[in-house]
């Protein structure tokens, strides 16, 4: 016989995180052309000349190319660019059943 699990009680002195606000897409917006370039392309056709010392870096974190592309649009992208920061990006994944 199946026995019914019980979620665990939350610890007194532990708080619980408060939900992150959902906000509109901003910034930049690229197809899935535009994800295959900046999966192995040069990175300034999207971002721009400000950009293009970048084109020849050997390494650069990127997302991966097709078949393993993980997404199929980017609706938005919110951050500073040419820092090491934290930034947003919104992407749509669309699924073939």
């Amino acid at each position: 016989m199946y026995k019914r699990q019980i979620q665990p009680s939350r610890p007194v002195d532990k708080a619980v995180p408060t939900p992150t606000v959902k906000r509109a897409p901003v910034g930049l917006t690229l197809d899935k052309d535009g994800l295959r370039v900046h999966a192995s392309g040069k990175i300034s056709d999207i971002y721009g000349p400000a950009f293009r010392v970048q084109d020849d870096y050997l390494r650069q974190v990127r997302m991966p190319e097709p078949p393993l592309l993980l997404a199929d649009r980017l609706l938005g992208i919110d951050a500073e660019p040419a820092t090491s920061g934290t930034g947003t990006l919104w992407t749509l994944s669309l699924i073939h059943i």
